[in-house]
């Protein structure tokens, strides 16, 4: 019967994951079903620390848009929000109004339970890459930056392209 339907709408492709985990609860007589309960689609989750409101909300966006998860500060709860969050990557302003995105790095990555998160500063400071290398960080993104510029960034580090297999 499952196999009439998937002749019958082209939609349902052997190609497509969820059809193929419906194939195979099917044929084991559903004995898996819990497995699905289980297997969770989460996306990545991205924490952006900016105190300025306009690029934080176009930056969300942004993100948001291409399916990250994706958690805001404005620099006060930056570290508590990284600790409780667990985000894939950390976007961090060198300038906040609360201090310096620099300082809120080294303690990121002196701490244990962050250390290994991904930290990326943005800032439109001329020379700020020897400050995020002093500082721990991963990357640096320079302001102004366009779309594809946030966006291929990201993808870089949230999604690496697979590689490939001899």
């Amino acid at each position: 019967m499952l196999l009439f339907v998937a002749c019958r709408w082209p939609f349902l492709s052997l190609r497509r994951p969820v059809f193929l985990i419906l194939l195979l609860i099917y044929i084991f007589n559903f004995n898996y079903v819990f497995l699905l309960a289980e297997f969770k689609f989460m996306p990545e989750t991205i924490l952006l620390v900016e105190d300025d409101q306009d690029i934080l909300d176009i930056m969300f966006y942004m993100l948001s848009d291409e399916g990250y998860q994706v958690l805001r500060s404005s620099g006060e709860d930056a570290l508590d929000q990284a600790i409780t969050g667990k985000p894939d990557l950390i976007l961090l302003d060198h300038r906040l109004q609360t201090g310096w995105g620099a300082d809120i790095c080294r303690v990121l990555k002196s701490d244990t339970s962050t250390k290994n998160i991904p930290v990326v500063m943005v800032s439109a400071a001329m020379h700020m890459e020897e400050t995020a290398r002093e500082a721990g960080a991963d990357g640096v993104l320079h302001k102004p930056f366009d779309m594809h510029q946030l966006l291929n960034l990201v993808a870089g580090i949230c999604r690496p392209p697979a590689e490939p297999q001899p």
